[in-house]
């Protein structure tokens, strides 16, 4: 089974696909890839990733296109978070676009996914790829709402059509933004446990482009009472890798967290960092 928007595509030939981008790099594969798609009348592919399971990709997105060629998405956190979790885990994808990592956690076993997407669009996407890939229903939460400070009504501006993943809060009041921006509903961690009554998170993963301390405002209960042993997050720093917003160290540390950086292949303005709660006994 796949996901509807890329059911044109056997299996195969999206496994050759990616076969020939992963294996094959040369000068020119795009206008390869244009002259089939132009041909097939469609833009996506159903590629296997490296973990197993298939996602529906546009290779116009960057992130996608990234997940069709290397086969995943940020190496450097799905290696982290698969040495830190285990099965007994409850992992809260807060930020999760097509749902990469809430595909792995399930792929690997984990107990239970919580997975936070506010963009209409991209939750329907990570919905379909949970779908197609067979995981039981029983075993995930996909959540159309964004996490913040406080409860409230904020603006959503969308990552531009080649770039999903650059979607963000605005810390404006609804419609002072451009014509295709929305508005969205935004709830605290804390609320969210307390008014659904879900299981809370033993491992969360933040990318909410520079929403990162306001969601972990949101979480000041949980963090006081049940830590997760790990948060791994995003966040803007300095060439010597140093996280630019003190007051998201001082909140992460004051919790009981030491936070480690997690490299890329090639250093960038915003990197990721994995907090590692002092009670945990999970090996690093």
């Amino acid at each position: 089974m796949v996901p509807p928007s890329s059911k044109r595509y056997p299996d195969w030939l999206s496994d050759l696909a990616a076969a020939y981008v992963r294996k094959l790099p040369h000068r020119g594969q795009g206008r390869v890839l244009d002259l089939f798609e132009r041909l097939s009348g469609r833009r996506r592919w159903n590629a296997r990733t490296n973990h197993g399971f298939r996602v529906s990709l546009d290779r116009g997105d960057m992130t996608q296109w990234h997940i069709l060629k290397h086969g995943e998405w940020d190496a450097e956190v799905a290696e982290a978070l698969s040495r830190r979790w285990s099965p007994d885990d409850v992992f809260y994808d807060i930020g999760a676009n097509i749902g990469f990592f809430s595909l792995q956690a399930l792929a690997e076993d984990l107990r239970f996914v919580v997975a936070f997407e506010p963009f209409a669009a991209l939750a329907r996407l990570m919905s379909d790829h949970v779908r197609a890939n067979g995981f039981a229903e029983s075993r995930y939460r996909i959540e159309p709402t964004a996490l913040g400070a406080h409860p409230d009504s904020l603006t959503y501006m969308p990552g531009p059509p080649d770039n999903s993943g650059a979607g963000k809060l605005l810390p404006s009041s609804p419609g002072d933004g451009n014509e295709n921006d929305i508005t969205v509903k935004v709830e605290t961690l804390d609320g969210f446990l307390a008014r659904t009554g879900s299981l809370p998170p033993t491992i969360c993963k933040l990318d909410v482009e520079g929403f990162e301390r306001e969601v972990l405002e949101g979480a000041r209960t949980l963090l006081g009472t049940s830590p997760p042993h790990t948060i791994v997050f995003e966040a803007d720093c300095d060439s010597a890798f140093s996280i630019a917003d003190k007051s998201l160290v001082e909140l992460l540390t004051g919790a009981g967290y030491r936070i480690e950086h997690l490299a890329r292949d090639a250093p960038e303005t915003k990197e990721n960092f994995i907090a590692l709660h002092s009670s945990s006994h999970h090996e690093p």
